[in-house]
């Protein structure tokens, strides 16, 4: 394990998209941490609960790597990182948007060990 962590964000890159679109889908996947995570009932009250890796990325300013992929790709990532205990976060596009269909377009692994992350992911292409 390396003392590095960081969250990776995959988005696909088949469907066209505008600029805006696509940072508002990597903002939305790397914020989904907090939402899914938070253990307040109380309006205006985020209470997170973090790993020791979770706290160590929220100090170090929440490091990311962006990458392209394909839905197939982020499905099985999504699919072994639940045995690996890497968590993820999947956004599904709705029929009223861009890409037109109610499918994975952007995932949110981590964050956790770097190179734990980096080795279920596999080579991509950066953003």
């Amino acid at each position: 394990m390396s003392n590095s962590v960081k969250m990776v964000v995959l988005v696909r890159s088949d469907p066209k998209m505008r600029r805006g679109k696509l940072i508002s889908l990597i903002t939305e996947a790397s914020t989904k941490f907090f939402t899914d995570n938070n253990e307040s009932d109380e309006p205006g009250v985020i209470h997170l609960k973090t790993s020791l890796e979770e706290a160590q990325w929220l100090r170090e300013g929440q490091p990311k790597i962006i990458g392209w992929s394909t839905e197939n790709h982020m499905r099985d990532i999504v699919f072994r990182s639940e045995f690996r205990g890497i968590s993820s976060y999947v956004l599904k596009d709705g029929e009223k948007s861009e890409s037109g269909g109610d499918s994975i377009i952007c995932v949110a692994l981590g964050p956790g060990d770097t190179e734990d992350i980096l080795n279920l992911v596999g080579k991509i292409k950066l953003i």
